[in-house]
């Protein structure tokens, strides 16, 4: 175990100065400009504005206070909100944005009037002061007269505010009701549908819970499987017995012996001879003995047809049952 250890930084920490302290300051440290803007400036009288200040450049942008705009005579300002965004991963460079929204209370209000925003720049040891235009404001007296009965709110012509203020008027008639139809999750489809994920995640888990096991039983997989052909390859025999093909018939046989005793005996299937069975079959693997001379008279029935003629349907028929018991025998027959 190594301990390092870092040398001691002196760190001189100095305040700010008084002289020169703007009275507006609210603790903004760095260097920053200040952009404005204030949308609408043709309204009546009580329509909210929207002033824009953002505020950008290098610093705390932390330490950044929106100007106090409260003694603004003839608006009601509500708080701002803001909204910082920073272009260097430290943070320290970016701008703060600060909207505020003033409602002009008389029509005397000709214009937004000039805002400050301090800051102390710590490189110049300075205090700045950016300062905004005035911004121009046309605000008109909101019209008098009766107020409209709701049954000729259709007839009405459009309000004079309808420019200033898009708000659509209050509808006066409830219209054409339709029927919204019953709720989805009351909908039998609907619930039935849940169901599908929850399926699919079983079958899921099962397909790979097979194949882990299959992953892990290569042996019992191959038998399996083996069994499967001797099985769907009975009807084929039969049909091949009634046919009276002596070759293709004991080909097929050949064939089904060849994929039992070959998965059985962890060989190719193509390696399964005479040989092998009376070797592997009768002093490893114990096959019974009744089975074994069976399944031996069956090879040589196989191996005879080869080079032989062909003999009778009804011999052929007979080997068919013949061959039915041992293939029956090997798949029920498990090694030890």
């Amino acid at each position: 175990r190594v301990t390092l250890n870092s040398g001691e930084t002196m760190v001189k920490v100095l305040p700010l100065p008084l002289p020169g302290k703007p009275a507006g300051f609210r603790g903004s440290i760095g260097r920053f400009k200040m952009d404005w803007s204030a949308t609408p400036t043709n309204v009546l009288v009580g329509d909210p504005v929207t002033l824009r200040l953002q505020i950008s450049g290098i610093g705390n942008l932390d330490s950044i206070a929106a100007p106090n705009l409260q003694d603004l005579k003839d608006f009601k300002v509500y708080p701002p909100t803001s909204k910082s965004e920073t272009t260097d991963p430290l943070g320290l460079e970016g701008s703060k944005t600060f909207e505020f929204v003033m409602v002009p209370q008389s029509t005397e209000v000709r214009e937004i009037p000039p805002i400050e925003f301090n800051s102390f720049d710590p490189e110049a040891k300075r205090y700045q002061t950016a300062r905004s235009d005035s911004i121009g404001l046309v605000v008109k007296p909101v019209a008098s007269g009766a107020t409209p009965q709701l049954a000729d709110v259709g007839a009405l012509p459009p309000s004079p505010t309808a420019a200033a203020n898009p708000l659509p008027p209050i509808k006066a008639r409830l219209g054409t009701v339709i029927s919204a139809g019953r709720p989805l999750v009351f909908q039998k489809w609907f619930l039935a549908c849940q169901s599908l994920p929850l399926l699919a995640l079983f079958t899921a888990a099962f397909l790979r819970k097979r194949s882990d096991w299959q992953e892990k039983n290569p042996v019992r997989v191959r038998i399996r499987k083996a069994d499967q052909f001797a099985t769907e390859s009975l009807k084929q025999l039969s049909e091949l017995a009634a046919e009276g093909d002596h070759a293709g018939f004991h080909e097929l046989l050949f064939r089904v012996l060849q994929e039992q005793l070959g998965a059985r005996c962890g060989v190719a299937p193509a390696s399964v001879t005479e040989e092998l069975v009376i070797a592997r079959l009768r002093g490893q693997l114990e096959l019974p003995e009744a089975l074994l001379e069976r399944l031996l008279q069956t090879f040589h029935a196989c191996n005879q047809a080869r080079y032989a003629s062909a003999g009778a349907r009804e011999q052929l028929t007979a080997e068919f049952e013949q061959a039915r018991e041992v293939i029956t025998a090997l798949v029920q027959w498990r090694p030890a």
